[in-house]
């Protein structure tokens, strides 16, 4: 019974904000370590003339294009319904899963 009551937790109106609050905090840790990893791993590369480090790199570089498509699709799926979009924007999260399953 636990369990459910954790499901229904999570529709709860005030949760949300916690949850957003969480996975933006965790997405911008992700961008910090990113940056730093693209920076070190292409430095490293170059000094060292590592193709595979450069490689390495540039594949940081494009994890750090997915935490911002997260946190764009977290912070259009926050916003309120409207009167085209009556349920609200959650689907920007899935549209986001979308993009970064196929990327």
């Amino acid at each position: 019974m636990n369990n459910l009551h954790d499901l229904q937790e999570l529709d709860n109106e005030d949760v949300k904000p916690e949850r957003e609050a969480a996975t933006k905090r965790s997405t911008w840790v992700s961008v910090a370590v990113n940056i730093g990893l693209t920076i070190s791993q292409v430095a490293a590369g170059l000094i060292s003339g590592s193709q595979g480090l450069i490689a390495d790199g540039v594949h940081s570089l494009s994890d750090l294009v997915a935490d911002f498509v997260v946190l764009l699709a977290v912070h259009h799926s926050q916003k309120a319904p409207d009167d085209d979009h009556h349920y609200g924007h959650q689907r920007y999260e899935n549209a986001a899963s979308l993009v970064l399953g196929v990327a």
